[in-house]
């Protein structure tokens, strides 16, 4: 054999029987020896596949004595113990692993889960390096083995995903024969022991390595930065660095400030910390200068960028309810969403907040919003069709005529409050593809001067900036009204929808007496409402004053101060019937003015409205929200509340209340009732068009009002036309009301009740001035219906008496109660006798 084929050899018989480096990325074993048959390649991955229980089985590579470094990259798919583990062989004296003399090995197991080296010389065990207990006891394990023999030392080193890299050193001289003697053969592999079926093909190895030490020329690199806090930067690196580099102040820069203090965390990672707070959003550079690892690579002049987020959970006033799409039609965006605007400098964490409706609520994903910018709300399935979309996982519809949108916390605090209407939509703009949109951002107000219908072409501005841009008008947002039916709450009700920045503040409010004030609540289904709720009962009447502020539009309210006392339930006579609008004109709203005429706040919550006529008899709820009437107060009854306004000109402390189911009243004339919850007749009136004064041309929209208060309502004569001076109407303002004349003493009552002994019948007598009157008598209940006509267009005599037995006119006895005769005696001479009196059935 020539010279050039003998060194041939020898080169190849190095490679072949000193370094390994084996991807398994062959499909065969042929370069391993033992249990191969237990062995398999699968996706260039080393699988065992002994099918045995309680087996132990190996394979084996001849490799030199003169390692410097191995490492074996596994994946155990179990939770290792005593009688199952894997030892990665380092140097062994035969081929047969399993009977060698000599052995040296990394066991992955035991009964303690470690990683432990060992050596073995004859039935001689000795642990080398004990690692750390427990660091195995998992049911999955994927690690990268790495034993390196140094000068005066051997090292053990293993890294996974769960903890930091560890390493391990023994002196060299503890080796008592392994690696300090050159052997002819040595050789290297993996021993497998396992137990049962569940341990059958759960060991896998990417990677095994049995050669020189492989030299690191790889300098050292920024690996992660992390924003730990305002003025805190956390660092790692690739590798080790040398602490004189990795400590040293000027060697790191941001802005050109250098941190005033390193925190050193292991060997390649630092926490800075620099004198001043880095500014919330914007991006940010960290310059290093160089870096030196421990084997004397360098690298020099490196830089990561890197954002501060301040970011918090919102607080009201941060998110603004921006944009709102409610009625989608065919012709633009075909689903609902609303938009809001964070108002802030911070990033905000909308994990903790919910959006609620009249109907429904859902929770915000967990979600961090920009400063300054605009989000779409929207259902999951449509999050395509927006910029910036918040998916909610079931959207809220949103209602065409009104809606009220909330955002809440999860302690119940209001973020975000709107409550909507169609009206506020631009003329032919309401019917739909039209959104409604805020038009001054940066006065960001729920109020309903600050909104308005989109003019972009698509209809909406959704996620973008709006399409209006307007000054807000600095109308006032007043008091309208106030409820209290408990000793310890009261309820005020504004014209606009109340801020709750603003209004949440006690401070705004003072009371006389002080009583205290224990929180403030602005009501979910009713953004013009908040309620005051006290530290203890109030005893007599309280007075709170709303002191000087200025509004979210700008608006520098005047103090407002009101009296009240907890309301009560009206009794009979507390409340008079003082003005009836029955004909009114066309687009303008029919109403019925009352007035309190007791001492005491009255409740009209749940109180009854009737109203009767030649076709029909009615009686509703006059309303089921909280209205409460202060004495000497007038309120009016409206069928059409927006009519009102725009017909009459009322007097701005009257109550305005719509009443729900209104209905129609009697152009020709009837009667009206008002009752309490308790079937109590309140107050009752007959109203007729002659009534009104004859010398009007027209009783169209001219409305009668009550001149005498002293009188019941159920007498023609204490009805009078409102005057061409008040536009023929005057509702919610007091009238002149005349004192009554002496009572009439041309009919009266032997008795006010009847029905018992000798009051079996009620005894009308009558005195007139003159004989030769047409009489007429009629009974009436207390809601105006007419129950007998006792007297119908009888000539009588100057004097003389009528009984009435307490039958309608089927001869029916009528129920208890109070009833009231009407009485006319007209003259042929044009002079007239009236009457009403009142009498009590008791049986």
């Amino acid at each position: 054999m020539n010279k050039l084929l003998i060194v041939l050899y020898l080169f190849i018989s190095h490679i072949s029987f000193g370094q390994i480096a084996d991807s398994f990325t062959t499909t065969n074993l042929n370069s391993w020896t033992g249990d191969t048959t237990k062995f398999q390649i699968q996706n260039q991955q080393l699988q065992s596949n002994s099918l045995n229980p309680n087996d132990v089985f190996y394979i084996a590579r001849p490799c030199n004595s003169d390692n410097q470094e191995w490492q074996l990259d596994l994946n155990l798919l179990f939770n290792t113990s005593s009688v199952n583990y894997v030892d990665f062989v380092l140097f062994s004296n035969s081929p047969n692993l399993l009977n060698a003399d000599s052995i040296l090995y990394v066991r992955v197991g035991n009964t303690k889960d470690e990683i432990s080296l060992y050596q073995k010389m004859g039935s001689n065990t000795q642990l080398l390096i004990d690692g750390l207990d427990g660091v195995i006891n998992r049911s999955r394990s994927e690690l990268i083995l790495k034993v390196r023999r140094l000068e005066d030392s051997i090292n053990l080193n293993f890294s996974n995903s769960w903890t930091a890299p560890l390493v391990f050193e023994t002196p060299m001289s503890s080796l008592v024969d392994t690696l300090s003697f050159h052997y002819q053969n040595s050789f290297c592999g993996l021993i497998i022991k396992q137990s049962t079926s569940s341990f059958f093909q759960d060991h896998y190895f990417n990677y095994f390595y049995a050669g020189d030490l492989i030299k690191d020329t790889i300098p050292p690199q920024i690996k992660a930065l992390s924003v730990l806090d305002s003025n805190q930067l956390g660092i790692s690196f690739t590798k080790p660095i040398q602490n004189q580099l990795l400590t040293k102040l000027s060697n790191y820069r941001v802005e050109f400030i250098n941190p005033s203090n390193i925190d050193r965390i292991s060997e390649d990672s630092i926490v800075l910390t620099f004198p001043n707070t880095f500014p919330s959003g914007l991006k940010r550079v960290l310059r290093i200068d160089s870096l030196m690892d421990l084997v004397g690579n360098v690298t020099t002049s490196q830089s990561i960028e890197f954002e501060y987020r301040f970011i918090r959970f919102a607080q009201s006033g941060d998110i603004l309810i921006s944009e709102v799409f409610a009625k989608p039609v065919s012709s633009g965006l075909s689903v609902e969403a609303y938009e809001i605007y964070t108002a802030t400098q911070d990033f905000l964490n909308i994990d903790n907040l919910k959006m609620l409706d009249f109907a429904s609520d859902e929770k915000f994903p967990n979600q961090i919003l920009q400063p300054n910018n605009y989000y779409v709300i929207c259902d999951d399935q449509d999050s395509a069709l927006f910029q910036n979309p918040i998916s909610l996982r079931t959207m809220p519809t949103l209602n065409d005529a009104s809606d009220l949108i909330r955002i809440e916390n999860d302690s119940g605090s209001i973020i975000a409050n709107l409550q909507y209407f169609s009206s506020w939509h631009s003329s032919g703009k309401e019917d739909g593809y039209w959104s409604l949109e805020m038009k001054n951002i940066n006065k960001g107000c729920h109020i309903s001067t600050n909104f308005s219908s989109s003019i972009h072409p698509s209809g909406h501005t959704l996620g973008t900036v709006n399409s209006i841009n307007e000054a807000l008008p600095q109308s006032p947002n007043f008091l309208e009204r106030y409820y209290s039916d408990n000793p310890r709450m009261l309820s005020l009700y504004f014209s606009d929808a109340v801020e709750p920045q603003l209004y949440n503040d006690p401070n705004l409010y003072q009371l006389d007496p002080d009583i205290g004030i224990d929180s403030i609540r602005i009501a979910r289904n009713n953004s013009n409402k908040l309620t005051l709720y006290f530290n203890q009962d109030i005893q007599a009447q309280q007075k709170i004053t709303l002191l000087p502020h200025t509004q979210c539009n700008g608006f520098n309210m005047t103090s407002q101060t009101v009296r009240w006392e907890v309301s009560k339930i009206p009794q009979a006579n507390n409340i008079q019937i003082t003005e009836v609008m029955f004909n009114a004109l066309t687009n303008c709203s029919e109403y019925i003015e009352i007035l309190n005429v007791s001492g005491n706040y009255i409740n009209l919550k749940n109180t009854f409205l009737g109203h009767a006529s030649s076709s029909k008899n009615e009686q509703f709820v006059l309303t089921e929200e909280e209205f409460m009437l202060a004495p000497n107060q007038l309120a009016v009854l409206v069928q059409n509340k927006e009519e009102i306004n725009s017909c009459y000109a009322h007097c701005p402390d009257a109550l305005i209340i719509e009443v729900k189911d209104w209905t129609s009243l009697s152009d020709e004339g009837g009667s009206l009732w008002i009752r309490n919850g308790q079937n109590q007749i309140i107050d009752t009136i007959l109203y007729h068009k002659d009534y009104h004064s004859t010398l009007l041309n027209d009783e169209d929209g001219v409305a009668l009002e009550k001149i005498d208060s002293t009188q019941s309502g159920l007498n023609s004569t204490v009805w009078s036309s409102v005057g061409s001076d008040q536009n023929y109407a005057s509702p919610g303002c007091y009238s002149n009301f005349q004192k009554s004349s002496p009572s009439n003493q041309s009919f009266s009552l032997a008795s006010p009740y009847f029905g018992l002994g000798i009051n079996g019948s009620a005894n009308i007598q009558y005195q007139l001035p003159k004989p030769n009157y047409q009489l007429s008598m009629e009974i009436i209940d207390k809601r105006g219906v007419i129950v007998l006509q006792l007297v119908n267009n009888q000539v009588v005599s100057q004097k003389g008496s009528y009984f009435w037995d307490g039958t309608d006119s089927e001869g029916r006895d009528v129920a208890l109660g109070i009833y009231f005769i009407r009485i006319q005696a007209i003259h042929s001479d044009g002079s007239t006798e009236n009457a009403i009196l009142e009498i009590t059935k008791l049986k």
